[in-house]
């Protein structure tokens, strides 16, 4: 060995001597802190360092916070951390198996098919799952744990039934998604929206309007609604679009269910429409129209996903116009009619642009279903009808208590009964159908559409004299097919209300305006569906999901209500709102009508209060 060696080599001695030794080290340098062994749950939770002392670390003492150790052996400085750890507690409460069984439910389900598109599949595929942002694992696991099939809650969740399940995610995702709130991605906002969507099908409104208002607000901070340029690859863009459009669905969804104003303006969105889905799928680059371009007539140029959102907006716009009007914003009738008619006239001339393999016929439906987006294309026809029928439907009531029907738009009438034939038909033609069909029928949007033509039996039902109105059929065979509708209507929602509390709240809006026309019409409540028939058997008795909401201003007293199309609407956007508070609004409507009833016929108070006994009582209001 050379002297430089030997000279090189004792002097590495004596440096490490000074480091190790007693002594003081040399200059410079510095002793190296042993590394901690784990980090708690809360200090990793907030992404920060742990100092590991025990029972309770530095950054738990300062937040006050419990401080909580995952369990495991400790080895060669390695923690053996669960898949999935709960924020709640230091258990594991999702294994890889059940969280991958989720996660193929969830993108294989028709039902979120709407909310799933933003998902590039091939980064969600197998174990990829698991490598995605907590938040974003968990509200995808809470929804699809919503309609998780029997074989594979018997596989993998043998001690709970899927509603439990998603329950105690949503609530780990509301924790999750309280300390991500001021952390705007796009894996966020997806995240967000998917719980907002959970937590309406789930009967929980409020949380749904404030997951939802989370999304959009991210979204905006992150300017996703323009395009400025053209920096990120392809399949990034196409995310980004995607996640703006769901927070645009969410935002017309949530705001009709719980009839309250809508958040994003159209007129500002200057992105593309959704690309076909194989071109995301492949990163291909893809330049297609935005939402404000006229449809380009060319079948290959534009996937069923654009239609649908294009709908969702005419949709939007449509049900806007009648909130307006119900909450007193719109000028008087006449320009409500004229709006409604300019909206009418929209629709016609949309629907008629429509490439042939997009109109309605069990071919097309059965040619879609094969391709794997029939869900898709039951969700574009149930958004038509229901706008077809709700441009006609605020000419059923009265206009007042006391209106005879000699005054009615006959052709308003007989054009409203259709549409809501034709939605029946299709829904009763897929419940009937295999599992795969009843899947493609379940989503909100077609519910929505179906307790629109339900509202439009119920007044059927009950009306004294339909032979005023021209070309009314008015046999009885005519009254028994009626009433197989609503029957029909009523067997789908109770078959959602299982595992959807959105359903067993459209059955108890349905019970309500059976009473509610029965009181009108006829002048008794003895028409009564009851609640068997409607689904209330084995009903939950758990506490309401918004019970603990105040409720705040209210609704509008109905003595501000001079027509019963606004009484009726209200009736109606109390779907979104928590039981107690529907079931208050329905009784003070009861007693207003039956008050202005009453006054007319001279009838004594105490009549009044009797009748106003057996209404709670059939009921089942208080």
């Amino acid at each position: 060995m050379s002297l430089d060696s030997q000279s090189r080599t004792v002097g590495k001695r004596r440096q490490q001597q000074q480091i190790d030794g007693d002594g003081d080290s040399i200059p410079g340098s510095e002793r190296k802190r042993p590394r901690t062994l784990q980090a708690c749950l809360p200090c990793r939770r907030r992404k920060v360092k742990c100092n590991g002392a025990k029972p309770r670390c530095h950054n738990c003492a300062r937040f006050d916070d419990e401080c909580q150790w995952p369990s495991g052996n400790v080895s060669s400085g390695q923690v053996n951390v669960p898949l999935m750890i709960s924020p709640l507690g230091a258990h594991e409460f999702l294994s890889g198996d059940q969280a991958l069984c989720l996660s193929k439910a969830f993108f294989s389900s028709p039902q979120f098919s709407l909310v799933g598109h933003a998902f590039h599949r091939p980064t969600f595929e197998g174990r990829q799952f698991l490598e995605q942002p907590l938040l974003l694992r968990v509200a995808i696991c809470s929804l699809a744990a919503l309609q998780l099939a029997d074989d594979d809650l018997e596989r993998y969740f043998s001690r709970e039934d899927g509603p439990d399940v998603s329950n105690r995610l949503a609530l780990i995702g509301q924790t999750l998604s309280r300390d991500s709130s001021f952390h705007p991605t796009v894996e966020n906002i997806l995240a967000n929206a998917l719980l907002g969507w959970r937590e309406l099908i789930a009967g929980s409104g409020n949380l749904a309007w404030l997951y939802t208002g989370l999304a959009i607000r991210m979204a905006q901070v992150l300017r996703l609604g323009k395009e400025y340029h053209q920096r990120h690859p392809a399949v990034e863009r196409e995310r980004r679009r995607r996640a703006m459009w769901t927070a645009f669905i969410l935002d017309r969804l949530v705001s009709y269910v719980m009839a309250r104003p809508q958040a994003i303006g159209v007129h500002k969105l200057r992105i593309q429409l959704p690309c076909p889905n194989h071109h995301y799928v492949f990163g291909e680059a893809y330049s297609g129209p935005n939402i404000h371009q006229p449809l380009l007539g060319e079948v290959s140029n534009d996937d069923i996903l654009a239609y649908v959102i294009r709908v969702i907006n005419l949709w939007g716009g449509c049900t806007d116009l009648f909130a307006n009007l119900a909450i007193g914003e719109t000028s008087s009738s006449a320009q409500f009619e004229i709006e409604l008619r300019q909206m009418e006239l929209t629709i016609e001339t949309w629907t008629a642009q429509l490439p042939d393999r997009l109109h309605w016929s069990p071919e097309n439906y059965a040619s879609h279903k094969l391709l794997g987006i029939g869900s898709q294309f039951i969700l574009l026809q149930m958004l038509i009808l229901h706008i077809q029928c709700t441009t006609q439907h605020g000419f059923l009531p009265f206009e007042t208590l006391f209106v005879s029907e000699s005054g009615r738009d006959s052709a308003a009438v007989q054009s409203c009964l259709a549409y809501a034939q034709r939605i029946t038909e299709i829904a009763t033609l897929l419940f009937q159908g295999d599992d795969v069909d009843r899947a493609n029928l379940t989503s909100p949007f077609s519910g929505i559409a179906i307790a629109c033509a339900a509202n439009v039996w119920i007044w059927r039902v009950h009306v004294n004299d339909m032979s005023q109105i021209e070309g009314a059929e008015t046999s009885s065979d005519t009254d028994q097919e009626i009433k197989s509708y609503l029957a029909s209507i009523i067997a789908i929602l109770k078959s959602w209300a299982k595992t959807w509390k959105l359903a067993q709240s459209w059955l108890d809006v349905i019970g309500i305006l059976t009473q509610y026309y029965a009181t009108i019409y006829t002048g008794n409540s003895a028409i009564n569906l009851g609640e068997q028939e409607l689904g209330h058997e084995g009903r939950s008795t758990e506490q309401d999901p918004d019970q603990e909401v105040e409720i705040g201003s209210g609704f509008p007293e109905p003595p501000d209500f001079q027509d019963l199309f606004r009484r009726i609407y209200f009736l109606n956007a109390a779907v979104g709102e928590s039981s107690t508070l529907r079931r208050q609004f329905a009784r003070f409507q009861n007693h207003s009508s039956w008050t202005q009833i009453w006054l007319g016929s001279l009838l004594s108070s105490q009549a009044l209060d009797d009748h106003l006994a057996g209404f709670d009582q059939d009921a089942g209001l208080l």
